[in-house]
């Protein structure tokens, strides 16, 4: 059994290269000379990579996860330890300073700053009402995505 699995790697035959189109050897694109430029950093532990709409449609993001957030937003801020609710709120707080549009981060400063569930839920409602782009709001939602069943 052990010999059946390596002929199938050892295979002489095996046509390499992207997708097996050709038989390439990529191996030289990891050479690296004093003039090269690294496919990856050196002494990278992390690679993140933006993968929206090629794994999945765009639209899922769209149509799937941002309304799980609102349609669960309040029972799942709800089920928040108030050092969890102050954690979150910080961090909204830090995004609506970076807010450029002056009628959403009005609305947003509206809401009542206290340490409250309350003015975490506002808060979220608006920054995503008005498509708001901010850390502190996509580390919620992707709590709530981990937390949840999609």
């Amino acid at each position: 059994e052990e010999a059946a699995k390596r002929k199938k790697t050892d295979n002489d035959n095996a046509v390499k290269g992207f997708n097996a189109a050709k038989d390439i050897d990529n191996a030289v694109d990891f050479i690296l000379t004093p003039h090269s430029i690294p496919l990856l950093p050196r002494h990278a532990k992390v690679l993140l990579l933006d993968i929206e709409g090629c794994t999945t449609a765009i639209s899922f993001v769209k149509d799937v996860l941002f309304p799980y957030v609102l349609a669960n937003l309040d029972t799942y801020v709800d089920g928040l330890p108030e050092d969890e609710v102050t954690s979150v709120l910080t961090s909204l707080k830090a995004d609506i300073e970076k807010i450029t549009i002056e009628d959403v981060k009005k609305e947003c400063l509206d809401v009542k700053q206290d340490v409250s569930k309350d003015a975490v839920k506002s808060i979220v409602k608006i920054l995503v009402k008005n498509d708001i782009k901010a850390t502190g709001l996509k580390s919620l939602q992707g709590k709530m995505w981990k937390s949840g069943e999609i």
